[in-house]
Parts: structure tokens; sequence; C-alpha cells
């Protein structure tokens, strides 16, 4: 290994700086979730941004976003974002940047249809980013809420089938291919 396999975390004193995204996944009523991310950037000592303004150690960031997602689509109904902490007064104002993304379905091409709403000055990119990593933490919320008992085996072939688009080729274990892919695929009964 290199130089990295010993260092632990803390091990030089504290950080300069921790990002922190987290996401839950909450069922809201018999047709929708309900997804809650934020986003925290915390610095642990004062800085000075690149315009010479003060920041004090603490929260820089600190935002945060509410899906209310109709299921099974996973379409978003509602966005609503809540802004705790911001480096600047006009980053304020941002509150509405992603109303938007009201009508988006969670699936291929989210991303990217995520940082066309921020792009060219006219949204948050941090908000943007949040956004965007709450897509798959939403998926497995929905996954967990559908898992709660064993399905029967045509329910176990409908849902194998409708995850395959959501899974084939994000990583190596769900590769096109692959033996996960393939085991999803013959229990969905579309293997060839």
């Amino acid at each position: 290994m290199g130089r990295l396999s010993d260092w632990q975390d803390g091990r030089d004193g504290p950080g300069i700086h921790t990002r922190t995204i987290r996401t839950t996944t909450y069922p809201f009523d018999e047709s929708h979730i309900l997804s809650v991310g934020r986003l925290t950037d915390d610095r642990h000592f004062p800085s000075f941004g690149f315009t010479g303004y003060p920041h004090p150690a603490g929260p820089l960031h600190d935002l945060e976003i509410l899906l209310l997602l109709q299921i099974p689509d996973l379409a978003i109904e509602e966005v609503e974002v809540r802004i705790r902490a911001v480096p600047r007064p006009d980053c304020e104002t941002l509150e509405r940047s992603l109303a938007a993304a009201a009508g988006l379905r969670i699936g291929p091409g989210f991303t990217g249809r995520v940082k066309d709403l921020a792009g060219k000055g006219a949204g948050c990119v941090h908000l943007a980013h949040l956004l965007a990593t709450m897509a798959p933490a939403v998926l497995q919320g929905w996954w967990a809420l559908s898992d709660r008992e064993k399905p029967d085996p045509g329910t176990a072939r409908r849902r194998a089938a409708s995850g395959i688009p959501y899974l084939r080729d994000t990583c190596y274990t769900w590769r096109d291919g692959g033996d996960a892919l393939r085991e999803l695929e013959d229990i969905a009964g579309v293997r060839e």
C-alpha cells in the first residue's frame, strides 16, 4: 500500500472542512413517499472567501430539500428547499430555484436534468448536487418500503423487471452480462 494506508481520521488534529450529505426516506401516504436530504459544509476554522469576506468557524452551507414523490413511478410532485446557512446574502434567494424539478421522474437521465436546472448561473450548484445525490437514496428508500414482505412470484417478476433499467450498468456488480444482472433478468423472465 501507499502512504495513506496507515492514516486515520483525526490522527493529525481536526480537519479543516467536513461535508455531510444525509438522505432519509419516509412513507407519506398510500401513493407517496417523502425524501428529506440535507447538505452541510462545516469549516472548522475561521476563513476568508475569495472576496475577503470573513467566515467564522461553523456551517458555511446548511441546505435541506424535501421531495414528495408519487409511487411507484417516482415522479416528483412537490419540492421544498430550506436554506439554513449560506455564505452570501444572495444565496438566501434560492429557495425556489428547484421548483422546475417538480414533474421530473427519478430514473435514467435524472442527474443531467438536475444539472441543467442550476447551470449558467440559474441556481445553486450545492442544491443541484444534493438533489442529484438524493436520487439513488430515494430508490433505496422506495425499494426498502416495497421489500418489507416477501413477494409472490408474479410480484417478484414485475419488481425485478422494474429494477433492471435503474440498475443496469450503474456499477461493476450490475454490469450488463454480470452475474447479478443475469439473476435479476432470470427472475424477471426477460433473459434470452
